[in-house]
């Protein structure tokens, strides 16, 4: 039974430790990837993964907003 006169729960704040766990789950997932690459196929293999991985890496960080590409694609047809 509860305790009277407690209200609800709150959850606690985000802290700079939930970023850096997910950056642990996240670098566990590329390295399980990689390593099952390696086990079950050959090196060649595995570098084709690193590089998807990184791919998909660098889209996140794109599409999260962390990275602006707007000055890459800005138009340059003033300059040849």
């Amino acid at each position: 039974m509860p305790p009277t006169g407690a209200g609800p729960i709150a959850a606690p704040p985000l802290h700079k430790d939930v970023t850096d766990m997910n950056h642990i789950v996240f670098g566990t997932a590329v390295g399980m990837a990689l390593g099952f690459a390696l086990a079950f196929g050959s090196f060649g293999q595995m570098l084709i993964v690193a590089l998807f991985a990184a791919l998909g890496f660098g889209a996140a960080k794109v599409l999260s907003g962390e990275v602006d590409l707007s000055a890459y694609s800005a138009n340059r047809s003033g300059k040849r």
